[in-house]
């Protein structure tokens, strides 16, 4: 684009710029949006996951794609029968659906499937990863979930996460897949699948199980961790050209973080879970998002009278009335998190004469613990201020020290012969399918001494104490969810906060008749619904330009009538984009040269290679997701080929892109 006079200057500048009204609060959306870019103007927003509390969005710019963490829904492991190191005679008596499904059981009038458990990832059906630019994760729940959206996908973008995130999600990962091998059931046949089947059942599962995937193995583990790149709190980002992004505290756990997404003229703040309560974690930092002119909130507390500090007091109270009446004690808990100050309670709690050990059972709780203290200045100011005393950060140290807490990697070897009753089990995993808490509840089950005491606001006993409802261990639930709830939101963050504009998923906005706080209260909000896009409009119709030096030499800004004091000027320049940078360049000696042509054809991966060849470059060639790719390693290049041959994407250098350009439309006609 040539561009020459002031008044042509101004008129090819607004056309690359937003062209409407600049009113933030007007906010439109659609179903199942075609992920096209969207207008010049806007950044579309939309929710791939059901689930409130496990968030995944994507937003779109017109240049730019970010994804908003990853979900995978655990939810569908609570439909499959609970997996023991022995065989259990009480499942066993079980008695089947039919003899074509004989691994569904019905097991307390519900049924479950004794096959190898799947976990539930958001499909990919809406939108293509090779399109995503950046993935920012907010904390290990979203990391998990991490290798279902980067391999096998056709992502080739880069992935966000502060250190403790990265530590403490890879651990729960290995965790995962450690129990995972443990499980010695086959892969059903999938029969069961089909909705006239588990339709019948008392249990049915909420969404499809034909979306359920298997467990990732260690290989995809490691090659998408490997795309991670570690960042700090208020560490700015440049995601492409203007876009950029920021991570700050969100109080929740140890590394967790929110994120302000900005262009040159618009914010964005994405609240994911978030505690504004007192834990061990740093303070949540809510200053950079005050007066945002959008501001996205997911990850809420779902219950309805939330109060994690009594509803602790009052399990660490169950706890000690269950060992002093010779019962034992399992706590099914994630080995991280709301733990460690779960650990230092019941420390405080249980007597020192009643000499009551705590063991924590899980094949990364030595490392988890370990990195608690490793971590000083993720935490809050009393446990730093422990730091400097001298002591440790958290006192399972200690503990540690003194046998009070012991540390094992299963329930087989040293615990074995080591347990000693009446004692407090802390081991995984929440779901009671998994691990060695299904083990040790149908162990201890025979006992109304003894008690499950679940704490995790995610597995709710209505959720995954179905199999083991016929034991006679007693079953208590004390939810210790620190996440912002509808009362915090609504009295104190948003009062203080004041965005312009709320989305919220849609779910938030629907209130339980005549309980109050059960849904945001907050004026505009624009509720998103699952698979929704909407789109927010820019406040500004303006783009910022660099202006090359040696076309700055040349203003000469002079003065007019109605206003001396102002001047304008002619100018000439050619509009350079690249990685969505705008910069007014010098214009060539032959204005023909400014722009270059489209082509049109299509292309077959043997046409690339042989294009390549002769340019005298070499290229591997791969296939991902049905795509061609080809890695020119001596220019650091990818070229992706579409299935069709109709689009390729080239990943370079601006001193090679050029050149690969060439290259391609070499077999392509100029339009």
């Amino acid at each position: 684009v040539c561009i020459s006079g002031f008044r042509i200057f101004r008129t090819a500048f607004i056309d690359c710029c937003c062209k409407y009204p600049a009113d933030l609060t007007s906010v439109s959306s659609t179903k199942r949006a075609p992920m096209s870019p969207p207008a010049v103007e806007a950044m579309q927003l939309t929710s791939m996951a059901w689930t409130p509390s496990r968030p995944c969005m994507v937003m779109r710019f017109p240049s730019t794609t970010i994804m908003l963490d990853c979900a995978v829904d655990m939810a569908s492991l609570s439909h499959f029968v609970p997996f023991m190191y022995s065989t259990s005679e009480r499942l066993k008596r079980c008695e089947s659906y039919s003899s074509n499904l004989s691994y569904v059981k019905q097991i307390c009038d519900k049924y479950y499937v004794e096959a190898m458990p799947e976990m539930h990832p958001v499909p990919l059906c809406t939108i293509s990863m090779d399109q995503v630019d950046a993935i920012l994760i907010s904390n290990w729940h979203a990391l998990v979930a991490l290798p279902f959206y980067t391999e096998g996908t056709g992502f080739c973008g880069r992935v966000y996460a502060s250190e403790p995130t990265l530590q403490y999600g890879t651990l729960m990962m290995e965790e995962l897949m450690e129990y995972f091998e443990r499980v010695t059931h086959n892969p059903s046949n999938g029969a069961w699948k089909d909705p006239q089947v588990y339709g019948d059942f008392l249990n049915p599962p909420m969404r499809s199980p034909r979306e359920w995937r298997s467990m990732y193995s260690e290989e995809t583990m490691k090659a998408a961790l490997d795309r991670v790149r570690v960042v700090a709190f208020t560490e700015p980002l440049t995601i492409d050209g203007p876009i950029k992004a920021t991570s700050y505290c969100s109080g929740f756990a140890i590394g967790s973080c929110n994120w302000v997404v900005s262009n040159d003229t618009d914010k964005f703040g994405y609240l994911s879970v978030s505690s504004s309560r007192s834990l061990h974690t740093r303070a949540v930092d809510w200053k950079p998002f005050k007066a945002l002119d959008t501001l996205i909130v997911s990850s809420l507390s779902p219950l309805i009278e939330n109060k994690p500090e009594k509803n602790a007091y009052e399990l660490v109270n169950a706890v000690k009335e269950t060992v002093k009446q010779l019962g034992s004690v399992i706590l099914p808990i994630n080995p991280c998190g709301i733990m460690f100050d779960l650990l230092d309670l019941l420390a405080k709690s249980l007597d020192a004469a009643m000499d009551i050990p705590i063991y924590v059972i899980s094949p990364v709780a030595k490392k988890a613990l370990a990195f608690a203290n490793v971590y000083p200045e993720w935490l809050s100011d009393g446990h730093q201020e422990r730091v400097y005393e001298p002591m440790e950060p958290f006192r399972h140290i200690q503990m540690m020290e003194s046998r009070k807490v012991k540390v094992y990697d299963s329930i087989y070897g040293d615990f074995s012969r080591e347990l000693r009753t009446p004692c407090v089990v802390i081991a995984g995993h929440p779901s009671l399918r998994l691990g060695d808490v299904p083990h040790l509840i149908e162990m201890w089950g025979d006992d109304p001494k003894n008690a499950v005491i679940i704490s995790d606001a995610d597995y709710p006993p209505s959720d995954v104490y179905g199999p083991f409802e016929e034991l006679k261990i007693r079953c208590l639930y004390y939810p210790v969810d620190c996440r912002i709830d509808f009362w915090q939101l609504n009295t104190n963050v948003l009062p203080e906060l004041k965005p312009t504009v709320l989305i919220t998923p849609d779910a938030y906005t629907r209130s339980q008749a005549g309980v109050a706080n059960t849904s945001v209260d907050y004026n505009p909000t624009t509720p998103i619904r699952h698979e929704e896009t909407v789109t927010i409009p820019s406040k500004s119709r303006k783009r910022k330009i660099k202006i090359h030096p040696e076309v700055a030499a040349q203003l000469r800004p002079r003065g007019f009538n109605a206003h001396p004091d102002r001047g304008i000027c002619s100018l000439k320049g050619v509009l350079d984009c690249y990685d969505n940078h705008l910069v007014l360049v010098p214009a060539p000696a032959s204005a023909t040269t400014a722009t270059r042509p489209a082509f049109t054809g299509r292309l077959t991966a043997e046409t690339l290679a042989k294009n390549l060849s002769k340019a005298g470059l070499t290229a591997s060639v791969s296939k991902d997701s049905g795509k061609t790719l080809f890695t020119i390693e001596k220019l650091g290049a990818v070229i992706s080929l579409s299935t069709d041959g109709l689009h390729t994407n080239i990943r370079a250098s601006k001193e090679h892109r050029l050149k690969l350009s060439e290259v391609i439309s070499a077999s392509l006609m100029a339009i």
